[in-house]
């Protein structure tokens, strides 16, 4: 679609919300915008899931292209900002489920359960990483000492109360303030 023609089809849609200018628009454009998303999301099904929220965007938001620029320049500022969008939700997701785990372990199984090869959920496993060790070094040391050992997977509750000479029930005290701790952390440090 030539440039002249876009502009034209856009204030149509922008000014008088018509739907046979918007479905041209559409059709001249969903392969490169779907292309576009598809590069930063590997999901096919979030990808379409994106994809229809940038073109529910570019409806409600028409009015406002000016042309200035060419109107793909200004379709790719949508499509970027709206799967800049999608990163943001599912980075806060990803961060609330860690509020609710405080290993390395749990946090290796939630990145596992989602879509673990897109680069952006290793990045946030890796800071969500980062924050749980951070929490776990500002333990009290005998809660810290617990929490490691029941961690580690080679010592249960009877275990680590035998070589700190504790009950079993306090041991599993320990084990789960030292969960409480990590999460407070977790939820003092989020960045929202």
């Amino acid at each position: 679609m030539k440039h002249e023609q876009a502009a034209a089809l856009a204030k149509e849609v922008g000014t008088n919300k018509c739907a046979d200018s918007f479905t041209q628009l559409y059709e001249a454009y969903k392969r490169p915008m779907f292309k576009r998303i598809s590069k930063s999301i590997h999901n096919h099904g979030d990808a379409e899931e994106v994809s229809q929220e940038a073109w529910l965007k570019v409806w409600s938001k028409l009015s406002t292209f000016q042309g200035n620029s060419t109107l793909w320049t200004w379709l790719t500022h949508v499509v970027d900002n709206t799967v800049l969008d999608y990163h943001r939700r599912k980075a806060k997701d990803m961060l609330a489920q860690a509020h609710s785990l405080s290993s390395h372990e749990d946090l290796d199984w939630m990145l596992s359960s989602q879509d673990g090869a897109d680069p952006m959920n290793i990045m946030i496993a890796e800071e969500m990483r980062a924050q749980v060790d951070k929490a776990v070094e500002l333990l009290p040391v005998k809660t810290k000492r617990a929490y490691e050992m029941y961690e580690s997977g080679d010592y249960g509750y009877i275990d680590i109360a035998r070589v700190l000479e504790i009950s079993e029930n306090a041991a599993y005290q320990r084990v789960h303030q030292a969960r409480q701790h990590i999460t407070k952390y977790l939820e003092e440090n989020d960045d929202d």
